[in-house]
């Protein structure tokens, strides 16, 4: 898919820059709308969650019809459930949500205390969003199961109806 705006929350400059340069070789009207550091909020301690930052998105995004978003939890987000949430209203049907970094949210590993792959799971099973397993079929890759189609329509987003996450601390 070519997406019209692509909503980048957290990412690496190097990243955004990468991503700038697709967008441009694709040509059309492809828009990066980025939060934090370089973007909205104009820092990396930026709250994606703030309601002026969901805001400004809403007026970036104005009438694009496709819109995807890639988002990179930061170190002190180690539940971002209700981001997911929150973001996944910018997302268009069958596009794409994507979590960067979802290999550090493996419990397994001993280190991770991110344990993404719990909430990635758990907003799959209460959202209309579906894990893209064909997007991470291949041996290396840093965002294992990360890759969340937007597959139905959304309820309106309420901040209490976050769920409980068993047996994670």
């Amino acid at each position: 898919m070519r997406p019209q705006r692509v909503v980048a929350v957290h990412l690496s400059a190097g990243m955004l820059c990468l991503l700038d340069d697709v967008l441009r070789l694709l040509g059309g009207n492809g828009r990066l709308i980025v939060v934090g550091e370089g973007g909205l909020g104009g820092s990396a301690d930026t709250d994606p969650m703030d309601t002026e930052i969901r805001a400004g998105i809403r007026r970036a995004l104005g009438s694009a019809c496709e819109t995807m978003v890639l988002y990179a939890p930061r170190q002190c987000e180690h539940l971002p459930f209700d981001v997911l949430r929150a973001y996944g209203h910018f997302v268009s049907l069958r596009s794409y949500l994507v979590v960067i970094g979802s290999a550090t949210g493996q419990p397994w590993l001993g280190y991770s205390r991110a344990w993404l792959m719990k909430v990635i799971n758990s907003f799959a099973d209460t959202a209309p969003f579906a894990i893209d397993r064909t997007r991470t079929q291949h041996l290396i890759t840093s965002c294992p199961l990360g890759f969340l189609q937007r597959i139905g329509p959304l309820a309106p987003f309420d901040e209490t109806q976050v769920p409980a996450l068993v047996g994670v601390s």
